[in-house]
């Protein structure tokens, strides 16, 4: 028995946040059945390697936590620092609709992206902030 497709079919989904509020935003959009392409920069997404119990864990195991989160998803490394790395999202970027991220205060400028949604108008960016991207407490920590 084929299971329904969901009402996302065919929403593409860039997926470069980490810690929890984006992660799981995306994971509820690929559960509606929206296609979702999780983008880690170097290093990999900080959750990979975190446990509840602050024991580390084997190398090339992820936690708990981010299987979870990321379930479904399709990954692909994109080093926002280099050349390369642009080039991909650029080429990424026609096909998706939506791209989510947690780069703090400076968003995309932050990462050299500004340009981004000028060039791809109708991608829209969900940018995620503890205490928005501007005023006193922009740069103020926070957890999810």
């Amino acid at each position: 028995m084929a299971l329904d497709p969901g009402p996302l079919e065919g929403l593409r989904v860039l997926d470069f946040s980490t810690g929890i509020a984006g992660p799981y935003a995306a994971r509820v959009l690929r559960e509606a059945g929206a296609e979702v392409l999780k983008l880690e920069e170097p290093g990999g997404d900080p959750l990979r390697g975190w446990s509840a119990s602050y024991q580390s864990l084997a190398d090339g195991e992820d936690s708990g936590l981010f299987q979870f989160l990321n379930a479904g998803k399709q990954g692909v490394h994109c080093d926002l620092t280099s050349a390369e790395g642009r080039d991909l999202l650029d080429q990424l970027a026609p096909e998706a609709d939506l791209l989510i991220e947690s780069f703090g205060p400076a968003g995309f400028a932050q990462r050299e992206l500004s340009g981004l949604q000028a060039r791809h108008a109708h991608l829209s960016i969900i940018s995620i902030s503890w205490w928005g991207h501007q005023g006193p407490w922009a740069e103020r920590p926070a957890n999810e």
